[in-house]
Formats: structure tokens, sequence, C-alpha cells
């Protein structure tokens, strides 16, 4: 079974919904799983997110940019990496490619640069695989509440932008599966599909 597995895409694509009902089918089916988030895992995640999400705070891009890293940097290594060597299987909703598409698109922070600082941060360890959950842009809009946050407001008038990369990430590498937008049980069923014929030990 593959040990460390990504969930991304754009905020309401419905990735957060599928990576618990698969933490639900791997555990009903014997393996032990650890589940992170952005903001999710370690306790210190939370003191981050609330300087880079407070709407009313005007951060430089680079600022905002190395405080996301810091973040993750700590999930990785103290709760992503532990996990792994302890032979858990870590979900993690969004990872390195959020940051290819939310500072790369959004906040107009070059790619290569990107990449390098993703490479700092992991120690060069990328996942074993990552879903990509697509959304149209009316369902995007619909499910899009009014009391918006700074990166939310920004993705709202940069939806196409940051939806190709996405699709273009899903479409080019061999590690990634990109979901199309479907009903939250025809969803679940590609996964556990994918999963069952890609990703579990036979």
């Amino acid at each position: 079974m593959k040990k460390f597995i990504v969930f991304e895409g754009l905020d309401k694509s419905g990735k957060s919904t599928q990576i618990k009902k698969y933490k639900s089918y791997l555990e009903e089916k014997g393996y032990e799983v650890s589940l992170y988030g952005t903001w999710e895992g370690c306790p210190i995640l939370q003191e981050f997110k609330s300087l880079i999400t407070d709407k009313d705070r005007d951060i430089d891009k680079y600022t905002e940019l190395f405080l996301y890293k810091a973040a993750r940097r700590e999930l990785f290594t103290k709760c992503i990496v532990p996990d792994i060597e302890d032979g858990k299987i870590v979900l993690v909703d969004r990872f390195t490619d959020s940051t290819l598409v939310y500072q790369g698109a959004l906040r107009k922070i070059s790619v290569p640069k990107l990449w390098a600082i993703n490479n700092i941060v992991t120690d060069y360890e990328h996942p074993d695989h990552v879903f990509i959950f697509d959304i149209s842009k009316e369902t995007f809009l619909k499910r899009m509440n009014c009391n918006l946050d700074r990166m939310e407001a920004a993705l709202v008038d940069n939806y196409e932008v940051a939806s190709n990369i996405y699709r273009d990430l899903g479409l080019i590498r061999e590690d990634t599966h990109l979901i199309k937008e479907a009903s939250i049980e025809e969803t679940y069923k590609e996964v556990i599909t994918y999963s069952q014929n890609h990703l579990e030990d036979f």
C-alpha cells in the first residue's frame, strides 16, 4: 500500500469530504491511517492560519508564501515523516501542489521558485500519489459563501488560471489522478476503484 497520499483541489471541490471517506475505507481494511490538513495536525498550525487568512491583514506575497511553507515544514517534519516511519498511511488534504496553484496563480510567483522552495520544505521527498478533484466554475461559485478570507477572495477572481494549473498537473504526472466533477458517491467510487487497482497491495 502506498504510504503518503495527497488529496488536492480548489476550495469546495469536495476533496475534504472524499479524504475522510477514504480514511474510513482504509481503516475498515485494517490499515492504520493518519489524516492531516493545511491547518490540522500540529497545534502550531493554527497560529500560522491566524496570520495568513485574516482578510484585514496586509501581507506581502513572499511573507505569505514563507508562512505557508513554515507551517507545511512543521507538518512534514513533526507529523508526516514520523507517521510514515511508524508504518502508518498518511493522508494529507493539500500539500505542495497547492503552493503552485495558489501562490503561482493568485500571487504570480514563478513556478521554478515555488518548486525550489517546495523541495527544501520536504527534503526533496514527494507524495506517493496525488488525487486532484476538479470543479466547474458554476459549482465553485455556487458553493462559495459571502464571508471569504484573503485567499478565497483572490481565488474567486482567478478561478480559470488556478483550475487549469490543477488540471495540467493531473494530466502530465504519472503519480497523479485527475477526478472530474461528479456526485459524492460517484466520485468516491472512482477513488476506491483507482486505489484498489493502483495503490493497494495484493
